[in-house]
């Protein structure tokens, strides 16, 4: 579910894609009261998570209010497995070989010894597990805040 900011467009996307299904969308006016928009009402280009007031729309939004926080999407996004993405597919596989292998650390450990048992951990958000090839793979996929 996103909770958004409107920003007086016709227009929106949703945070994650592919977005297979939305449940609702509701708007908040500057009231409190909350409208639910009918599907009717906009179009939803699944693969980017756009969505569109339609120019024929006869209900009370054509477009998405300026306001904070007044939007809500319920939506279902992301992939199943038959549909992932090949490079997708590679790149899963190849974490788990990192994993495997032993050649890089699990995330978030910085080093480890087995003899009177010491860790010690990585600060912040470091994830060892995704290399640079995994990391090249996943950028093309990551949304862009628009």
């Amino acid at each position: 579910m996103d909770v958004v900011n409107g920003k007086g467009a016709d227009w929106m996307y949703t945070r994650n894609i592919p977005v297979s299904t939305i449940s609702y969308l509701r708007i908040t006016d500057s009231a409190g009261t909350v409208t639910s928009v009918d599907t009717s009402e906009y179009y939803l280009y699944e693969d980017t998570g756009k969505i569109v007031f339609r120019e024929d729309a006869n209900g009370l939004y054509t477009h998405f209010p300026k306001g904070n926080a007044n939007i809500t999407i319920s939506y279902t996004a992301g992939y199943t497995a038959a549909l992932m993405p090949q490079e997708i597919q590679t790149a899963v596989i190849q974490v788990a070989k990192n994993m495997y292998s032993g050649s890089v650390i699990p995330a978030g450990i910085k080093s480890e010894k087995l003899g009177d048992w010491n860790a010690s951990y990585l600060l912040g958000t470091e994830n060892i597990l995704i290399d640079s090839m995994v990391d090249g793979i996943l950028q093309q996929y990551k949304t862009q805040n628009l």
